[in-house]
């Protein structure tokens, strides 16, 4: 730790809190405009816990009573209202459930009630993404928006390539329950079915969680299948199949995968 004047500078940190091990440095500059600086690498943890030990910042508790009649939001504390963060984030492995995310770099900029993890690079499983993510933690719980691309997602012998936006709101199962994304999704050698294999497929998409599983709205389509090419619409059924309506030529036909619970969508 070095003290100069009022700065602050505390290099080749090591820490811990709660269950998740650290290193990094950290700087106090009071005349910036965000006088907290930091560069943090994480190498392993799991999202349940990094929520909890951010259960501070994201959600305040107003009582049993408040919570049930969702009596308006609740005010937020001074010391959230003065927070002003400028740093870097670096996670090897942050786990939800059975997926795995490696942030390789993140700039967080914390501005009281708005947390900002701007110029996201990561990785899903084998898939990249890259984007923004807005916390706006104003209200009872979080709302989260993300907006960027996620590319090279295999499905059915092939590839897709997403670009839009994701809003959720709340904390633990209640993010993935509020979960709403659309945007634009573009394919490539997809083996759709045993009758259609699209060489190429671009579309809109709207996606829910309901109950059942998600729900998948798809406008804009457009194909091509050998020499063909189709456009149309198509959307999630009730037992889970995808189910394409196309035409082409005045021609028209309707593609369906399996059922959900075949194990093979």
């Amino acid at each position: 730790m070095s003290l100069n004047g009022k700065r602050v500078t505390v290099s080749r940190l090591r820490a811990r809190v709660g269950a998740i091990a650290f290193t990094g440095d950290y700087r106090w500059e009071p005349a910036a405009m965000r006088p907290h600086k930091f560069h943090v690498t994480i190498p392993e943890a799991d999202a349940a816990e990094l929520q909890r030990v951010l259960a501070p910042s994201l959600v305040r508790d107003r009582g049993f009573f408040a919570r049930t009649l969702r009596l308006g939001d609740a005010p937020v504390p001074d010391w959230l209202k003065t927070r002003r963060a400028d740093g870097t984030v670096t996670i090897g492995a942050l786990t939800f459930g059975e997926t795995q995310v490696r942030i390789d770099s993140a700039r967080l900029l914390w501005d009281a009630a708005e947390m900002r993890l701007a110029g996201v690079s990561a990785h899903v499983n084998e898939s990249a993404l890259t984007g923004d993510l807005t916390v706006d933690l104003t209200g009872r719980a979080p709302h989260y928006r993300f907006e960027g691309k996620l590319d090279n997602v295999a499905y059915k012998d092939g590839r897709l390539d997403f670009e839009g936006s994701l809003d959720a709101d709340g904390a633990g199962v209640d993010i993935l329950a509020s979960a709403h994304a659309e945007g634009r999704v573009h394919g490539r050698s997809i083996a759709f079915s045993s009758e259609a294999e699209f060489r190429t497929a671009v579309a809109c998409f709207e996606v829910s969680e309901q109950a059942g599983g998600e729900r998948w709205k798809l406008s804009s389509v457009e194909v091509t299948q050998g020499a063909d090419t189709y456009t149309g619409s198509g959307a999630t059924q009730s037992d889970g199949r995808l189910v394409l309506d196309l035409l082409s030529r005045g021609r028209q036909v309707r593609y369906s995968t399996l059922p959900a619970a075949s194990g093979t969508q």
